[in-house]
């Protein structure tokens, strides 16, 4: 039986669009006091209305890659996007 993160991660990964953006968030480390900043990344079907977020250490492209790694559309998205800069 899968989770219903990863069922919606699914949903959203077959979606014929795809918007994914980050957020920065401060984590506690549970060994020490201090905090490092982590990045929440969510991504979305608008055509679903579904969302899903994922933590990940860094802001980098990791992120999304690891994420829509198994998708054709990554690299036409990432294509699509610095195109509009």
């Amino acid at each position: 039986m899968k989770l219903m993160s990863e069922y919606i991660k699914e949903q959203i990964l077959q979606s014929s669009y795809i918007q994914q953006d980050e957020s920065s968030i401060k984590v506690m480390d549970g060994k020490r006091k201090a905090s490092h900043t982590g990045y929440m990344w969510v991504m979305g079907s608008t055509e679903l209305k579904h969302v899903c977020f994922e933590y990940h250490k860094g802001r980098g492209r990791e992120g999304p890659r690891i994420t829509l790694n198994n998708t054709k559309d990554f690299y036409k998205q990432m294509r699509m996007k610095y195109m509009t800069l």
